[in-house]
């Protein structure tokens, strides 16, 4: 009796466990069949309101500049270090090719608002947009902004479905996303991914911001084209990848949509985008520079009038959490230009409040400070020797600067880097100022060694640097 009582037991054990293994594929099933219905009516909704964007080009005269094959249209452009051409020649977009560009946009108006990428209407005669029900329209007019590289094309007609778009700021890194667009002329075409990074800081020389970052692949053609969550609503305008091929590689990037709607916003009231401004230049606080306070002020500009000095730390700016540079000249552009906001610093050690009034942003502000002239470098006369930064530094005279198409003509000039030293690993360049050592003013290379001899390479000194064409920047020096 024991023995068939345990093969009961044993046989209902088996049975069991065969009907959960049955099971759990069908379990598996319907979370996959919900997710694709979820994909499914982010799809709907979103691609009606996605825009095929041709572009035609007259043919150029011969004494004008041509794209050949494989060049990079951002050539001169504030993109121009992002879009490296790769080996086989793609930039994350659709170049020109036989006097036409195409790329994708997003309906944001039903009384037919386009919203795009400055980079694919830009240098078109004309321009056609096609929906997504096969209708194509002449674009009457464009508003465009440089430093975001985004536009506004407008078509004549009306009852368009325009996109719902959705606060950027609400969105975490591993949300769910799709991007639609035209990659490679092919319309309407969905890929999903999710969002890899929500705060990423691109190196596009004179642009401002920050980007999210999917793995939603984005090809040639994309860009201009919404990135959008599973609620179907519009997140991010997809603008850029970072290629070594021409092709999706998983790094896209997006302009997240508060910055894309503020930017729309002014283009269609202002026909420009007026920008406020603090007038410093700012750099992350990494762990060298956690207890060296970083902010160079430009002379004249709101920060100095408010008492912002350099080595200031940024904690908020207006009740905003500062992040980084990106993310403080995002929040700060946007601020009502000639209100006053609230500046938590940190000085020395110690936080305090200051209040500072922004104002418009001068249109050559980003040319101030970058003379046109070429250097032509003056053989240095008396070069000294410092082993332990690896550096030759000798006295910058107005000679020297104005052979060097220096604007200051007070430091010591770095006129040789020894390989692996610690100025090598920091990126000291020949041709670059110092100014200051350990917040101390340097106008001789005897009070350079001076001041240097009295710091700890293996603590770290703080130096204050200055680059032609790119400005203030404070470096600590570290023995390893």
């Amino acid at each position: 009796m024991i023995t068939a009582a345990l093969m009961i037991v044993a046989l209902l054990e088996t049975t069991a466990i065969a009907q959960s293994e049955a099971s759990a594929p069908e379990s598996d099933l319907r979370f996959a069949k919900s997710l694709s219905v979820a994909f499914r009516y982010a799809s709907q909704k979103a691609v009606p309101s996605v825009v095929t964007i041709e572009g035609t080009r007259k043919p150029k005269s011969t004494s004008g500049k041509q794209l050949a094959p494989g060049e990079n249209p951002f050539r001169g452009t504030p993109f121009e270090e992002f879009f490296r051409e790769g080996p086989r020649g793609g930039f994350g977009f659709s170049p020109p090719s036989f006097g036409t560009s195409t790329g994708s946009g997003v309906i944001i108006g039903a009384d037919g608002v386009i919203l795009t990428n400055r980079h694919v209407v830009a240098d078109s005669d004309t321009l056609t947009v096609r929906l997504s029900d096969g209708r194509e329209y002449r674009v009457q007019e464009v508003l465009a902004d440089d430093l975001t590289d985004l536009a506004v094309v407008r078509i004549d007609v009306s009852d368009l479905p325009a996109a719902e778009f959705k606060d950027s700021d609400e969105i975490e890194i591993g949300d769910w996303v799709i991007a639609v667009g035209n990659p490679f002329g092919l319309a309407a075409t969905v890929t999903a991914g999710i969002v890899s990074a929500t705060s990423r800081e691109l190196a596009l020389p004179g642009s401002r911001g920050e980007y999210l970052q999917t793995d939603a692949a984005i090809n040639q053609g994309n860009s201009g084209g919404p990135l959008v969550t599973l609620d179907g609503k519009v997140v991010g305008i997809n603008t850029a990848i970072s290629t070594t091929n021409g092709g999706s590689q998983g790094v896209g990037f997006a302009i997240p949509s508060n910055t894309a709607y503020w930017v729309v916003s002014n283009l269609l009231q202002h026909g420009r985008v007026p920008r406020a401004y603090l007038g410093i230049r700012i750099q992350p606080v990494d762990n060298d520079l956690a207890q060296q306070f970083n902010v160079p002020v430009a002379s004249g500009g709101p920060a100095e009038e408010a008492g912002i000095k350099p080595s200031d730390v940024f904690i908020r700016f207006g009740g905003k959490r500062v992040r980084g540079p990106g993310l403080l000249q995002s929040i700060v552009q946007r601020t009502p230009i000639g209100k006053p906001q609230a500046v938590e610093i940190v000085r020395n050690g110690e936080q305090m409040t200051l209040q500072v009034t922004v104002r418009e942003m001068p249109e050559n502000y980003f040319s101030q400070g970058n003379p046109r002239k070429q250097p032509s470098v003056t053989p240095p006369t008396q070069v000294e020797n410092f082993d332990d930064l690896g550096l030759q530094v000798q006295t910058l005279t107005e000679e020297i600067a104005e052979g060097l198409g220096l604007e200051t003509n007070r430091g010591v000039v770095v006129t040789e880097v020894q390989t692996g030293s610690p100025a090598h690993l920091k990126g000291l360049q020949r041709g670059m100022v110092i100014t200051e050592v350990a917040q101390q003013a340097v106008t001789t290379s005897e009070m350079f060694h001076e001041l240097v001899a009295n710091q700890s390479l293996q603590k770290g000194i703080l130096l204050r640097t200055y680059q032609r064409g790119r400005g203030t920047r404070f470096l600590v020096l570290r023995a390893e």
